[in-house]
């Protein structure tokens, strides 16, 4: 047993944890993840879920990333309500361009099959099916055009009986210890809110409640002179402006005007509160710490949440400029 702080700082982000399991409500084409909000805005939600956790420093920074989630519509998304834990972000490289370690998600782990990366566009696709599934049932359990890659003819081969006996033991034994029983779990299930979670991740969303407490800190993220990217145009300052705002607007930052070229944005999240200044031209943007409260600045460093909201921050805004 190690301390949370050790598994953070010497475990993850050092680099020396070769897989990192995840569970999700949502999940992309790209492996992107959401543990955060379902439905409505970030401020207003349907459902507000417990959140991050520890889930971001492990999709970001292990060698790779196996996601266990149930396959369905609601949870199998072509666009996520919160983007809470990065995958494969837009595909391609852009998992690298945006200096995240590690492969990120190579195998996606349902109760239908196994999903894994192409090895070019980084979208998922169905390698494998569990016995008695079908493609076009695993296809119609999925909220993109999902292809299938030949597995139909992977499917793979029922476990032993003597694996089922002991995942059966070990489920009694646990529940047992903890004063609970199959039933009970099997009731939390049925009256989660929307269906949106399961059984197989509520010990990754107790974990991640656990640790989300816990004090992590690290150097202040820098996000500089990133040039604006628009394929389809060639944007004007105004227009960067609006997409900055946009951006900030639907994660629940405030922006404001600053001066000229330059917004302000705050996001206060209960007693947490970060102020970012962006600064903007047609061609560029960044986006530098001003202040903050409640997250223990000190020295150029702070809590990795801030690097988070700035991180997600900026792919939002880039997102938002690919639209131009």
């Amino acid at each position: 047993m190690v301390s949370i702080p050790e598994i953070f700082r010497y475990w993850l982000q050092g680099g020396r944890v070769d897989v990192g399991f995840l569970g999700a409500a949502q999940v992309d084409r790209f492996g992107n993840i959401n543990t955060t909000v379902i439905g409505g805005d970030y401020a207003k939600p349907k459902v507000r879920l417990p959140g991050a956790g520890g889930a971001p420093e492990i999709a970001r920074t292990r060698k790779e990333v196996w996601i266990i989630i149930k396959q369905t519509p609601r949870s199998f998304v072509a666009k996520l309500d919160f983007m809470t834990s990065v995958g494969h972000l837009d595909g391609g490289d852009s998992r690298a361009k945006s200096g995240a370690r590690g492969k990120g998600p190579t195998a996606v782990i349902t109760d239908m099959g196994v999903l894994a990366p192409d090895p070019t566009t980084r979208e998922l696709t169905l390698v494998a099916l569990h016995p008695g599934v079908t493609v076009e049932q695993a296809k119609a359990a999925t909220g993109w055009d999902l292809e299938g890659r030949n597995a139909s003819s992977r499917s793979r081969r029922r476990p032993p009986m003597r694996s089922f006996a002991t995942l059966r033991d070990l489920h009694a034994r646990t529940a047992k210890a903890h004063g609970t029983v199959s039933t009970e779990q099997q009731q939390v299930h049925n009256h989660t809110e929307g269906g949106t979670t399961m059984k197989n991740i509520i010990v990754a969303t107790v974990i991640a409640v656990a640790v989300g407490g816990c004090m992590r800190i690290a150097p202040i993220v820098k996000v500089e002179d990133v040039q604006v990217v628009a394929p389809n145009s060639k944007p004007t300052a105004a227009q960067v402006r609006q997409s900055i705002i946009a951006a900030g607007t639907s994660l629940g930052w405030k922006i404001t005007d600053a001066g000229p070229g330059k917004l302000e944005g705050t996001l206060s999240l209960r007693t947490h509160t970060a102020v970012v200044d962006i600064p903007y031209s047609a061609t560029k943007y960044s986006i530098v710490y001003k202040s903050s409260q409640n997250l223990n600045e000190s020295a150029g460093t702070i809590h990795t949440n801030y690097n988070g909201w700035v991180e997600n921050l900026d792919r939002t805004i880039r997102t938002e400029l690919s639209r131009l």
